[in-house]
Protein backbone atom coordinates (compact mmCIF):
# COMPACT_ATOMS: atom_id res chain seq x y z
CA UNK A 1 0.00 0.00 0.00
CA UNK A 2 1.29 3.47 -0.93
CA UNK A 3 1.00 6.27 1.59
CA UNK A 4 0.79 9.83 0.37
CA UNK A 5 2.08 12.68 2.43
CA UNK A 6 -0.28 15.56 3.09
CA UNK A 7 2.49 18.14 3.08
CA UNK A 8 3.52 19.90 -0.10
CA UNK A 9 7.10 19.51 -1.27
CA UNK A 10 9.36 22.27 -0.07
CA UNK A 11 10.26 25.02 -2.49
CA UNK A 12 13.81 24.95 -3.83
CA UNK A 13 16.24 27.01 -1.81
CA UNK A 14 17.07 30.35 -3.31
CA UNK A 15 20.70 31.21 -3.64
CA UNK A 16 21.81 34.06 -1.42
CA UNK A 17 22.97 37.21 -3.19
CA UNK A 18 25.34 38.16 -0.42
CA UNK A 19 28.71 36.47 0.06
CA UNK A 20 28.85 33.72 2.65
CA UNK A 21 31.82 35.26 4.47
CA UNK A 22 33.80 38.48 4.68
CA UNK A 23 36.70 36.89 2.81
CA UNK A 24 34.41 35.93 -0.04
CA UNK A 25 33.09 39.49 -0.14
CA UNK A 26 36.60 40.93 -0.28
CA UNK A 27 37.60 38.56 -3.09
CA UNK A 28 34.43 39.46 -5.02
CA UNK A 29 35.00 43.21 -4.58
CA UNK A 30 38.69 42.93 -5.53
CA UNK A 31 37.78 40.99 -8.67
CA UNK A 32 35.21 43.60 -9.71
CA UNK A 33 37.68 46.45 -9.14
CA UNK A 34 40.51 44.70 -11.02
CA UNK A 35 38.27 43.86 -13.98
CA UNK A 36 36.20 47.05 -14.24
CA UNK A 37 38.96 49.42 -13.16
CA UNK A 38 40.89 49.24 -16.45
CA UNK A 39 37.75 48.68 -18.53
CA UNK A 40 35.93 51.91 -17.64
CA UNK A 41 38.64 54.34 -18.85
CA UNK A 42 39.22 52.19 -21.91
CA UNK A 43 35.57 52.39 -22.99
CA UNK A 44 35.45 56.11 -22.13
CA UNK A 45 38.55 56.81 -24.23
CA UNK A 46 37.24 54.75 -27.14
CA UNK A 47 34.53 57.38 -27.72
CA UNK A 48 36.90 60.37 -27.44
CA UNK A 49 39.03 61.91 -30.20
CA UNK A 50 41.93 62.38 -27.76
CA UNK A 51 43.55 59.97 -25.34
CA UNK A 52 42.28 59.80 -21.75
CA UNK A 53 45.24 61.75 -20.36
CA UNK A 54 45.25 64.52 -23.02
CA UNK A 55 43.18 67.68 -22.60
CA UNK A 56 40.46 68.56 -25.06
CA UNK A 57 38.96 66.21 -27.54
CA UNK A 58 35.40 65.61 -28.61
CA UNK A 59 32.98 62.74 -28.44
CA UNK A 60 33.14 60.79 -31.66
CA UNK A 61 32.38 57.45 -33.28
CA UNK A 62 35.21 57.96 -35.77
CA UNK A 63 37.53 55.39 -34.12
CA UNK A 64 34.82 52.75 -34.58
CA UNK A 65 34.19 53.83 -38.17
CA UNK A 66 37.91 53.51 -38.85
CA UNK A 67 38.02 50.10 -37.17
CA UNK A 68 35.02 48.69 -39.03
CA UNK A 69 36.29 50.02 -42.37
CA UNK A 70 39.65 48.28 -41.94
CA UNK A 71 39.85 44.97 -43.87
CA UNK A 72 42.46 43.67 -41.40
CA UNK A 73 39.86 43.88 -38.62
CA UNK A 74 37.41 41.73 -40.56
CA UNK A 75 40.18 39.26 -41.38
CA UNK A 76 40.92 39.02 -37.66
CA UNK A 77 37.21 38.45 -36.92
CA UNK A 78 37.06 35.71 -39.55
CA UNK A 79 40.22 34.04 -38.20
CA UNK A 80 38.82 34.17 -34.67
CA UNK A 81 35.52 32.57 -35.69
CA UNK A 82 37.30 29.82 -37.64
CA UNK A 83 39.63 29.15 -34.71
CA UNK A 84 36.70 29.05 -32.27
CA UNK A 85 34.75 26.63 -34.47
CA UNK A 86 37.70 24.29 -34.99
CA UNK A 87 38.69 24.22 -31.31
CA UNK A 88 35.06 23.65 -30.28
CA UNK A 89 34.71 20.68 -32.64
CA UNK A 90 38.06 19.22 -31.58
CA UNK A 91 37.25 19.71 -27.90
CA UNK A 92 33.86 18.05 -28.22
CA UNK A 93 35.29 15.16 -30.21
CA UNK A 94 38.13 14.56 -27.76
CA UNK A 95 35.84 14.74 -24.74
CA UNK A 96 33.40 12.35 -26.40
CA UNK A 97 36.22 9.94 -27.25
CA UNK A 98 37.61 10.18 -23.74
CA UNK A 99 34.16 9.61 -22.23
CA UNK A 100 33.43 6.51 -24.28
CA UNK A 101 36.95 5.14 -23.73
CA UNK A 102 36.45 5.37 -19.96
CA UNK A 103 33.29 3.24 -19.97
Amino acid sequence: MVTLSATAPSAPRRRALLPASATQGVVWALTVVLVLGPLVPLVYTSFRSQAFYLPGGTWSLQPYRTLFDDPAFWQAVENTLIFAAITTVLGLRSSRTTFWASI
